[in-house]
């Protein structure tokens, strides 16, 4: 909450302490704001900036006296306000002409209103006309205007009254993009040369460049109820040029208070429709949106700053911040310090093939209280079909007026990910016809993904035990090619043929080198004809340029050679060595095909040279891809130091062990 108290009151319009309000259905009370907090000064350019819902229109309809509070006093001048504002004036998104009055008559219209005489009244329309540059369309009517010069008249308007405080309620959002550019800099150009009569503007927006471009303090709100987050103040000098670094680090700043951090668990989760706690609304997005967030995050590397996904998607705030949230609620992303963040889940959703993807999202979606209740709802039908009253009637008990969009986005997200359907016609709800409890396993396939990375070996092969056969074999195509060795190794042997088959023969080399001795031969005989004669050739390459491995300088490990076999080899030769630099050289190619590390060369350190000599000397060149990952674990598993050794462009180019 903001202290109010601390704000010198020497220049204050308008104070707000402690603003709640509410809205009462039935038994139950929404709360719009709560506890707001804020002081307005004069000479301020202020923006109310937050997501859809937060209460931001109600905030100022309340500063605007056309809302009432429910609690908390709102102060204009020092004096507690009743009523309407006189001192306030508000444009609206939308712009409220009287179609069948000109130009002119619009504009005089709210002098009208306030007893102004006629004469009067038409020397101020004027004036206020030709200031905001429609001198000539005086007579014009709104139909034959653009959509700037609409906006335009609702400013000449507003202004008609010299307000004291202008209220802009998301002005430019019904524009196009370069009425609205052009309005904003004829806006700023008439506020910073004092050209209109007015001592304080409040603006309401959802476009964060457009707060940082205009305001002189942004004040971000937070919803469920809406609440003031933080203020930042903005000291950029006018004229703001969006490309200056300082201009993008703010919007930056801005984008990641608004956007704020990912909720634990339960606090995002929320409880069920009926149940003690809160009811979480599930955001108001698709989700193919989401799964075009989670590509582009892919693209980025995993990691994404949250201003500049806005701009690569051309996305406004509004609207890209129901997709992270959509996101995040679903465990693909995480949100932390204003960037984008994919999480294991989400990478193994962007690289699932259509039927992963479905599983995935069905055992997702579920977990949300919403979703679950309506998916439970329909299974205790006999029939399977609940009609959507029913659920609209449960739904206004926790989302008031928001309750038929909640249900339109919870039926929306169940169709998607195939749970149940709706039937437009006799306006029921039904659940799909599917073999066997898709729920179940839908859940045991997405709780899988999303475990994989971090359980035990053992833990793995029984999970993957639980899966069905469909579910099963995408899931094995999805997995590396080390971890398809790992799994199939795991396997009893008599468990294994199905697995193997599915198996390219480069990932079949892998899986038959970790493999004991005695198992080779039956590994070997689960393969069809074509892949095993490839699978053998391969094979007995490796085995016969094994003996060459080593050689006083260099050595050269052939592609097929597992780690195991060559650290043997390694370890043999190299036992007398009081130093050891390896070089570990893998391809893209090599890394996809065997998922473990190719060894291509190794230097062996002369036992008169110390590693620093070697390093000056003797160091070779490294190729760009070099798996460090695979290096590191290799390393870990023999119990060697790590030291990494860069070139001058910060590429790893290879690591010094001690024996």
């Amino acid at each position: 909450m903001i202290d109010a108290t601390a704000v010198n009151d020497a220049d204050s319009l308008l104070d707000l302490q402690s603003v709640t309000k509410a809205y009462r259905l039935e038994t139950r009370q929404f709360l719009a704001v709560k506890e707001i907090s804020l002081q307005i000064k004069a000479g301020e350019f202020v923006c109310l900036l937050g997501p859809s819902g937060c209460g931001k229109s109600t905030l100022l309809r309340i500063i605007a006296g056309l809302n009432a509070v429910t609690s908390g006093v709102v102060s204009y001048h020092g004096q507690p306000l009743k009523g309407v504002n006189p001192y306030t004036t508000i444009v609206f998104q939308t712009f409220a002409l009287y179609p069948w009055l000109t130009v002119q008559e619009n504009v005089e219209i709210a002098l009208k209103a306030r007893g102004v005489a006629p004469a009067e009244r038409v020397e101020r329309a004027l004036k206020l006309i030709d200031i905001v540059g429609l001198d000539g369309f005086e007579s014009a009517y709104p139909r034959e205007l653009s959509g700037g010069m609409r906006q335009k008249v609702g400013f000449a308007r507003a202004m008609a009254v010299e307000p004291e405080l202008l209220c802009l309620d998301e002005p430019f959002s019904a524009l196009d993009v370069l009425s609205a550019e052009a309005l904003r800099g004829e806006l700023m150009e008439l506020w910073l040369n004092k050209k209109i009569p007015t001592k304080a503007i409040l603006m309401v927006t959802h476009n964060i460049e457009e707060a940082v471009f205009m305001a002189d303090r942004i004040v971000i709100m937070g919803k469920d109820p809406g609440h003031i987050v933080t203020e930042i103040a903005v000291t950029l000098r006018h004229p703001r040029q969006r490309k200056d670094t300082a201009f993008q680090s703010l919007v930056d700043k801005v984008y990641a208070a608004v956007a704020g951090q990912s909720k634990p668990k339960e606090e995002a989760l929320g409880t069920q429709p009926g149940q003690p706690g809160v009811t979480r609304p599930l955001p108001n997005s698709q989700l193919n949106a989401v799964a075009g967030l989670l590509e582009k995050l892919v693209d980025e590397g995993g990691r994404v700053d949250l201003y500049r996904m806005g701009g690569d998607l051309v996305l406004e705030l509004d609207d890209l911040l129901p997709i992270v949230e959509a996101g995040d609620l679903l465990g693909f992303i995480r949100v932390h310090e204003g960037d984008l963040l994919l999480t294991p889940l989400g990478r193994a959703y962007a690289d699932a093939t259509i039927l992963a993807r479905k599983a995935i999202i069905a055992g997702r979606v579920l977990r949300l209280p919403v979703i679950g209740w309506i998916y439970e709802m329909l299974q205790r039908d006999d029939n399977g079909r609940v009609a959507r009253d029913y659920f609209h009637d449960k739904l206004q008990a926790d989302f008031g007026d928001e309750a038929e969009e909640q249900l339109d986005i919870a039926i929306s997200w169940g169709r998607q990910a195939e749970l149940f359907a709706y039937d437009a016609d006799t306006r029921e709800l039904y659940l799909e016809s599917y073999e066997g409890n898709i729920a179940e396993k839908s859940l045991a396939l997405a709780e899988l993904y999303e475990a994989w990375p971090v359980l035990s070996r053992r833990d793995r092969v029984e999970g993957f035990k639980l899966l069905q056969r469909d579910d099963a074999e995408d899931f094995f195509l999805h997995l590396s090619a080390q971890d398809k060795s790992q799994l199939t190794l795991a396997l009893a042997p008599g468990e294994r043929k199905v697995w193997m088959r599915l198996l390219a023969p480069e990932e079949a080399v892998d899986v038959i080198q970790q493999a004991p001795g005695e198992e080779r031969e039956g590994l070997l005989s689960l393969l069809d004809d074509k892949t095993r004669r490839e699978v053998k050739g391969l094979l007995d390459y490796a085995e016969e340029h094994a003996r060459d491995l080593i050689n006083p300088r260099y050595a050269r490990l052939r592609p097929y050679m597992t780690v195991d076999e060559a650290v043997s080899f390694l370890r043999r030769d190299a036992r007398d060595r009081a130093q050891t630099i390896y070089y570990a050289y893998v391809t893209d190619a090599e890394e996809r095909l065997l998922g473990t590390v190719t060894f291509r060369d190794l230097l062996i350190t002369p036992g008169d040279k110390t590693v620093q000599e070697v390093m000056r000397t003797d160091v070779i060149t490294a190729p760009e891809h070099l798996n460090q990952e695979a290096l590191s674990e290799l390393f870990a598993r023999y119990n060697l130091q790590m030291i990494p050794v860069v070139d001058s462009e910060k590429r790893i180019k290879g690591v010094v062990s001690k024996e």
